[in-house]
């Protein structure tokens, strides 16, 4: 029995090594704007933002879609678990780039009609 407590110890050790190192890895992800960016952007695909039913009779696109949110929300509870913080500013500086990209788009209409 010792011989299989030190086996589960040791495998035990080694999940929350990986773990501790995954969380660095994405506490320096977020540390850039790009990656914020990017990882909004994955969560964003994952539909982590929107419901995932396709509709009635669209089972398998519900289920797809139900696997790739499934994705996306991993990545949010790793940022929420590395620091909460950056979600927030994630949030804000996608506010911040789709507003301009709103007035971008209105300026654009605007030469249009001239």
């Amino acid at each position: 029995m010792e011989f299989l407590d030190e086996a589960r110890k040791k495998i035990e050790d080694r999940r929350r090594e990986k773990r501790e190192r995954d969380v660095s890895d994405i506490r320096k992800i977020l540390e850039k704007a790009e990656g914020r960016r990017y990882l909004w952007g994955l969560m964003a695909d994952g539909g982590v933002f929107h419901s995932s039913f396709a509709g009635a009779g669209q089972n398998d696109q519900t289920n797809f879609n139900e696997g790739m949110r499934s994705l996306g929300l991993r990545i949010f509870s790793d940022i929420m678990e590395a620091d909460p913080a950056k979600f927030k500013q994630m949030q804000d500086e996608h506010k911040s780039e789709a507003r301009k990209e709103e007035l971008r788009d209105q300026e654009e209409q605007k030469q249009k009609e001239l």
